[in-house]
């Protein structure tokens, strides 16, 4: 069976494949292998992290022919009303630490730093219009600076419950111990074996 992957975001896909791995056996194809896709863009109308990750499963499934996993999360502020919410990669231009350091900016007259990750998985084959979605929370708070330099998005700002680091500070297996995304992954893959059995899963990144 194989699987895609719908995103072009390389920090998702390396965490998405370590964290199936862990459950799945896997093998990694690249972009290459959808060239017909390199040009694809998916406008993320959904009101909530469930329709957004849905809607990109369903796209992606339609146009590859084959089962698709799409992601879609965001980290929420509690004293900005849950803000950036599932705007988390658009609400600001630029890259991952300009968006960082926008928030922080937010944020410097707040004492209340209580923040929570959240992130869906919807599973979805084209051949038997069988869909599942699964979510991942995790609580922490956001550090008055950058620190670190693993993970991407969020992570150098987000202290996990439990953890005086931020994620970015964490080690690889650390973090997938505990993280949303970690948490969505183990509950689609053992969704995805009670449905089809053990499975010999091949996941293409698109």
């Amino acid at each position: 069976m194989t699987i895609v992957l719908a995103t072009k975001n390389k920090g998702k896909v390396r965490e998405l494949s370590e964290l199936l791995s862990l459950y799945l056996p896997l093998k990694i194809k690249s972009l290459a292998d959808f060239p017909q896709l390199d040009s694809l863009i998916i406008e993320e109308t959904g009101d909530n992290y469930q329709q957004n990750a849905s809607l990109k499963a369903q796209v992606i499934a339609e146009k590859t022919g084959l089962p698709t996993i799409a992601d879609d999360s965001g980290l929420e502020v509690e004293s900005l009303d849950n803000f950036p919410g599932i705007h988390s990669a658009r609400w600001h231009a630029g890259n991952d630490q300009d968006r960082n350091r926008a928030l922080l900016k937010k944020l410097a007259d707040h004492q209340l730093r209580r923040a929570k990750f959240v992130a869906v998985l919807c599973f979805f084959d084209p051949h038997s219009q069988f869909e599942s979605c699964v979510e991942g929370i995790m609580p922490g708070k956001i550090a008055h600076s950058q620190r670190g330099t693993h993970g991407f998005g969020y992570d150098p700002i987000f202290v996990p419950d439990g953890f005086q680091q931020t994620f970015a500070e964490l080690t690889t297996q650390q973090k997938n111990t505990v993280s949303h995304r970690s948490q969505a992954a183990s509950k689609l893959a053992q969704l995805l074996n009670e449905k089809y059995g053990k499975l010999d899963v091949s996941i293409e990144t698109i």
